[in-house]
């Protein structure tokens, strides 16, 4: 804050909100008198309004998180995104390509990377575009849908061993789905 004093933060989810840990947060953010630079959201339905409206996006995820939906959004949104590094999210962000890589509970790195964006409008770009575009390879509908049938298939093949018709014929009808699919959008 004291290097970009015109930064302003917002804090979006659970934790911001009236539990123990969102006053204790808000308490904090006053006795820093930082009140003005730090909006405090608590949790929100709107979140691709918050995502327009900013410059970039902070994931600081202290504990596992499998696979945060709100990295999906995030690239989705085409912003920029700094996040921790739990869960499946350095699988997904390949650091300083689609977006910054942090340790869990590290301010400081936090600071720099948040800082590192401000300077650094190019990189900034450079992640955003390259998140989007991990976005709509790996996080569209149809996407989502062709993994989903992918598994779907495998775990009918294991299971149809001792009934090859019923297999059969459910993997036609799955890839006529998908054919269907493609050529309705033809």
């Amino acid at each position: 804050m004291a290097e970009r004093p015109d930064a302003r933060f917002v804090v979006v989810g659970q934790g911001t909100g009236i539990l123990k840990r969102g006053i204790n947060v808000r308490n904090a953010i006053d006795r820093g008198g930082l009140a003005d630079k730090i909006i405090m959201a608590g949790y929100r339905w709107d979140t691709p309004d918050i995502y327009a409206a900013c410059d970039m996006i902070v994931i600081a995820s202290l504990r596992t998180e499998a696979s945060p939906i709100v990295l999906r959004e995030a690239f989705a949104s085409g912003r920029p995104v700094i996040a921790t590094k739990v869960g499946d999210i350095p699988e997904i962000i390949e650091d300083r390509q689609n977006g910054l890589l942090i340790e869990p509970g590290d301010s400081k790195a936090l600071a720099a990377a948040i800082l590192e964006f401000i300077r650094d409008p190019n990189l900034a770009a450079h992640c955003a575009t390259n998140g989007l575009r991990y976005a709509r390879e790996h996080f569209s509908f149809d996407e989502m849908m062709k993994a989903k049938l992918r598994a779907d298939i495998a775990l009918c093949r294991k299971a149809c061993m001792d009934h090859e018709s019923v297999c059969r014929r459910d993997v036609v009808a799955a890839r006529k789905l998908v054919l269907d699919r493609k050529l309705s959008r033809s």
